[in-house]
């Protein structure tokens, strides 16, 4: 036990004492740090970064006539089943103005 003990100590001062003596012949090497103040600040929430955005899902919206909508039937939020209407589109057509009811 008492021969353990002396190992166990040997080593612990091996650990301390080999980079201290190894400081010492070096010279020593000193790193100038900037501190500062701990102070309130504000954060900015924002994140520059470059890449590529990659959707899980893709879908095209494309229409069979082309036009103005000149009126929407329902409300947002408003949940439609069938309803015999939902908007109206005017188009202009070769052979004059047309209104396509949309439902």
């Amino acid at each position: 036990m008492n021969k353990r003990l002396i190992v166990i100590v040997g080593i612990v001062v091996l650990v301390i004492a080999i980079p201290l003596v190894q400081a010492r012949i070096s010279g020593g090497v000193t790193v100038k740090v900037k501190t500062e103040k701990v102070a309130p600040r504000s954060i900015q929430a924002s994140v520059l970064a470059s890449g590529r955005l990659v959707y899980e899902q893709q879908a095209q919206l494309t229409t069979e006539e082309i036009g103005r909508v000149t009126g929407i039937f329902v409300e947002e939020g408003d949940h439609v089943w069938r309803a015999p209407c939902t908007s109206a589109l005017r188009s202009a057509t070769p052979n004059g103005v047309s209104v396509v009811i949309l439902a």
